[in-house]
């Protein structure tokens, strides 16, 4: 199996390449000069280049995994989520092979719900709340056309991941952060009356563990291309508070939850966003579940770990 693969740097692609790498030969592209890759384009545009290491590699599956969640310009959101995919089924398309293309969405795509809301389905429109969720859907809706113009697409829209490694812009890293830096004040004896300002913590989320969806995303890739199933929720199913999982993580190192500063706005009321998985077991043949005691161990153990490594 010859794989390429978009955003191997990134924090799904970092779990997910050393997977890869076991079974398939893998091709890795990126956009950035800095990013430790096999091949460079010179922008999320670039047809050309794209189209030439195609030709060349002849790939089996390409899985594009590069994305941007957070940024101040609009414009990169639909540079990166929209039109690099654009680009990518384009070459796909016009390729002789014409290579299974994975896309990664998200459920950021649907917008909010709230708690006592039927779990979101793929059928159900999306209305975004952000231009990330909005760029998304665009993905989404570009690769929709594309599968059913005849070219093999296969969208996973992921639900919440987290896992080791996550950045601190993200509350359960965030929290992993803050962690560290409490347990290192208690080893140089300082002061230990931190404050963990946060915001809210009532939303309910459908999480995932990012190792968990890598071996999914590796077996997925082996698999043959299902054409009934363009779009699935990659989810459990089930909502969890966020509140408990930075509960959670706290008491893994004995710090009072007193700690926290929750920012609340007067108007704050709880959001869900929980994926209906029904479609997904039965593309897969089996569901996904999140053990959240598991992945906040190995969350705080890698935390404590580079901090050691850094000091």
């Amino acid at each position: 199996m010859k794989i390429l693969l978009t955003g191997s740097n990134g924090f799904v692609g970092r779990s997910l390449l050393p997977l890869l790498e076991e079974g398939s030969e893998i091709l890795t592209v990126s956009v950035r000069d800095d990013a430790d890759c096999s091949e460079h384009i010179l922008s999320e545009y670039d047809v050309a280049s794209f189209a030439r290491l195609v030709k060349l590699y002849k790939p089996d599956r390409i899985i594009h995994l590069a994305g941007v969640m957070k940024s101040e310009s609009p414009e990169i959101y639909y540079r990166v989520n929209f039109h690099y995919a654009q680009t990518i089924l384009a070459v796909a398309r016009a390729d002789p092979k014409r290579p299974q293309v994975i896309l990664i969405g998200s459920a950021a795509e649907y917008g909010i719900n709230h708690p006592d809301s039927f779990l979101l389905c793929e059928e159900q429109d999306g209305i975004p709340i952000n231009y990330y969720g909005t760029s998304k859907l665009a993905q989404t809706k570009l690769g929709l056309w594309y599968q059913k113009d005849g070219l093999p697409v296969t969208i996973l829209r992921v639900f919440n991941l987290t896992g080791p490694g996550q950045d601190r812009n993200f509350v359960l890293g965030k929290v992993v952060n803050y962690i560290v830096h409490y347990t290192s004040q208690l080893i140089n004896q300082s002061s230990s009356n931190l404050p963990l300002e946060i915001g809210f913590l009532g939303d309910q989320r459908d999480f995932l563990d990012v190792r968990d969806f890598c071996r999914l995303l590796r077996n997925i890739s082996c698999m043959e291309y299902k054409e009934d199933y363009p779009l699935l929720n990659v989810c459990t199913g089930t909502g969890i508070k966020v509140r408990d999982l930075v509960e959670q993580l706290l008491f893994l190192r004995d710090i009072p939850y007193s700690v926290i500063q929750e920012e609340v706005s007067p108007n704050e009321t709880p959001t869900a966003i929980i994926g209906d998985p029904k479609k997904f077991i039965e593309f897969y043949g089996s569901s996904l579940v999140f053990n959240s005691g598991r992945t906040l161990r190995a969350m705080l153990e890698a935390g404590l770990d580079s901090n050691t490594e850094t000091a």
